[in-house]
């Protein structure tokens, strides 16, 4: 059995990387990878580790999709480590069922051909999951102490969600004892140390730049005055649906409680729960409790009465969903703008070496366009919600002339028409966008 998880590893690991290839970048795909032509400890919208990965995929960046590349292995490891803490769990038949599961779920397996921030976080928070089970089982070693607390840290240099691992952490502690859990003084002490080697590059630019993204997250995620049902009602059916009732059944329905269940079930329900409640102020992304998803999916298969051939009709149907969402980039036929957004600014790609300097009003534009012309379209300084763009001096323009991409609500930036600009000339580019001229 395990000789036939390694080969499937291997064998699903090129298939990813062949589909990942042809696959287009999505607008915070490329919006990423400037960040990795603009190398920072940290970003204002992110921490930097889907930068530094990007980093390591340049050589590969004029091969359709493949600057991935480094993103993909990644994400695929991060399925081989789900494999490992299965072994504590399941046996030998549903591990290789809970492998192919993982393959089709739609967060665990097909977005780990998106590179984003979520690939390094699930790769942290996955090996720390490992590692904390491996010290509850006993293995309360020094090295495993130091290595969880610098799995901790890179995950929180991935993503700020790792810090919903601090709630398994206490959970692990208090099911063992102080004295089984640690040890010695030496581990918690490696385990701090580790953890703020990881976390470094994050928490010293966020010093640095008056913590703007600890706030930013904040507000973006729990910000609103008042409650809209909407936010609430679209989370639970996004993650139903995502999950599926049937998985989301079984894993409720699991028992055990033993040091190691007690944190799988954490691990499964802290995010899911955590995003609930901050769905009460505010907006919540699908993918935010991507974390708890391949602990829901484990915990629903150790529930001993579970269906394995519903659960494999469930794995067919993800099969399929993933095909037909994937043939829809070659040829659109969906109604989800999302899978064509990439598209969306075809026709300013036929003019933007045709005027200089020229600028973006959005980052996923300026981000998408400097992707596909490989050089740098910056998005002007000021113009929409403030993003990474706007710390940088090359965002500013310094002529007494250029030229933005708009559409017909925007209006240009107060800080500019204080400089003497206005816009002297519009030109339709096509139905969505018209390219100003703007001068002193």
């Amino acid at each position: 059995m395990q000789k036939k998880l390694i080969q499937f590893w291997w064998l699903t690991l090129f298939v990813k990387i062949i589909l990942a290839t042809f696959m287009p970048l999505f607008n915070d795909e490329a919006y990423y990878w400037v960040w990795s032509h603009h190398l920072q400890l940290s970003y204002f919208d992110h921490p930097p580790f889907i930068a530094w990965l990007n980093f390591l995929g340049q050589p590969f960046e004029n091969v359709l999709g493949l600057v991935r590349l480094p993103s993909i292995i990644m994400g695929h490891m991060t399925l081989w480590i789900w494999i490992l803490i299965g072994k504590f769990y399941l046996s030998k038949e549903k591990l290789l069922l809970f492998f192919f599961l993982s393959l089709f779920m739609p967060f665990v397996g097909p977005a780990s051909l998106i590179a984003t921030p979520d690939l390094p976080l699930l790769f942290f928070w996955s090996l720390s999951l490992l590692f904390l089970i491996n010290i509850v089982d006993g293995e309360n070693s020094l090295i495993n102490f130091s290595l969880l607390g610098l799995f901790l840290g890179l995950g929180f240099s991935s993503k700020y969600h790792m810090a919903l691992t601090a709630p398994l952490f206490f959970v692990a502690w208090t099911a063992v004892g102080t004295k089984s859990f640690f040890g010695n003084f030496k581990n918690p002490l490696s385990l701090v140390f580790f953890f703020i080697i990881g976390s470094l590059p994050v928490f010293w630019w966020n010093y640095t730049n008056d913590f703007i993204s600890f706030l930013f997250q904040i507000n973006h995620g729990v910000g609103a005055k008042s409650w809209k049902a909407e936010w609430t009602l679209s989370y639970v059916i996004a993650q139903v649906l995502l999950i599926t009732p049937l998985i989301l059944f079984y894993a409720l329905k699991a028992n055990g409680n033993d040091p190691k269940n007690k944190i799988l079930k954490w691990a499964a329900w802290t995010p899911l729960v955590f995003f609930f409640l901050t769905s009460f102020k505010g907006r919540v992304e699908a993918n935010w409790p991507i974390m708890a998803h391949s602990a829901v999916l484990l915990l629903a298969l150790t529930y001993t009465r579970a269906s394995i051939q519903w659960l494999k009709m469930v794995c067919v149907i993800w099969a399929i969903l993933f095909l037909v969402a994937y043939m829809n980039f070659f040829k659109s036929y969906l109604p989800i703008k999302k899978l064509t957004e990439f598209d969306r600014y075809k026709n300013i790609e036929k003019i933007i070496n045709d005027y200089e300097p020229i600028y973006g009003r959005t980052f996923q534009m300026s981000s998408q366009l400097s992707f596909r012309a490989k050089k740098q379209i910056y998005k002007l300084h000021g113009m929409n919600r403030f993003d990474f763009y706007d710390s940088l001096e090359d965002s500013k323009p310094k002529s007494d002339q250029f030229y933005l991409i708009s559409i017909d609500e925007d209006r240009l930036p107060k800080i500019w028409q204080e400089k003497g600009y206005s816009i002297q000339e519009s030109i339709k580019i096509d139905e969505q966008f018209n390219l100003l001229k703007v001068a002193r």
